[in-house]
């Protein structure tokens, strides 16, 4: 499990799942890792590189702004020296972990599949867990 640090005023829209990605100056984790957040379990779906003008003017809505200028607004608000549009950032998209997909399902690895969007077993060894 990873730890990814949010402001209280994300938890409704996380909860809701209207926001469904955040954006970092470091990488977090890799996609099918989990985390926390307001007592409820996340996994990453996707996580990549970008430029803080391309979020800004593109993925406003999964930040869980309604407009660019509200995505800026909350970003000059915890970052008020670092807004270049040209600036590379960390994406996390993530979404609210099913039941099914939770880590601590017990004797099973689960590996998160980009491309099909499901968590698959992974098999192993007793004497390699």
């Amino acid at each position: 499990m990873i730890e990814i640090p949010f402001l209280q005023t994300f938890r409704g829209p996380m909860l809701a799942g209207a926001k469904t990605m955040t954006t970092r100056f470091r990488r977090y984790g890799r996609p099918g890792d989990f985390f926390d957040a307001f007592g409820s379990i996340f996994v990453l779906t996707d996580v990549r590189r970008e430029t803080l003008g391309a979020v800004a003017d593109n993925y406003y809505m999964p930040e869980g702004f309604s407009s660019p200028a509200g995505f800026w607004k909350c970003w000059r608000a915890i970052h008020p020296k670092r807004d270049q549009r040209g600036l590379p950032v960390w994406v996390h998209r993530f979404r609210l972990a099913k039941t099914y997909d939770r880590p601590e399902r017990l004797g099973q690895r689960l590996k998160y599949n980009p491309s099909t969007g499901v968590f698959e077993e992974e098999c192993f060894d007793e004497g390699n867990a």
